[in-house]
């Protein structure tokens, strides 16, 4: 299965939104998914628009425009929250969650290939 960076940004927001289920105190989490929220325009793109843009250009620059393995975005998706996690979101008090660990509650290898295969 091959999966392009619109698909994966949707799967990594729906996974970060389970993931809210079992941390609803996290207020990093909160943010961040409130903001990726792929849901709320018509077209690609999130909520706030940069969130999505920051996640594609970060694509582009590691995949150019290919479609990649279910792996391969799955293994983007965690290196780029992780990048999130000490940038952006990195204002969260200590003992908050953070994205990456969220979504590794969440989306292990199996599951996320699931998920990407019914989107």
């Amino acid at each position: 299965m091959q999966v392009d960076v619109y698909d994966s940004f949707v799967a990594m927001y729906q996974a970060l939104d389970a993931a809210f289920d079992e941390h609803p105190k996290s207020e990093r989490l909160r943010t961040f998914a409130s903001e990726a929220n792929p849901f709320l325009w018509k077209g690609e793109g999130s909520a706030d628009p940069a969130v999505y843009i920051e996640f594609e250009q970060a694509w582009e620059k590691e995949f150019g425009d290919r479609k990649v393995t279910a792996l391969e975005a799955r293994q983007f998706v965690r290196s780029h929250l992780k990048t999130q996690d000490e940038g952006e979101y990195a204002f969260a008090p200590a003992g908050d969650v953070t994205l990456a660990e969220a979504f590794d509650s969440v989306a292990d290898e199996k599951i996320w290939e699931e998920a990407l295969s019914e989107s």
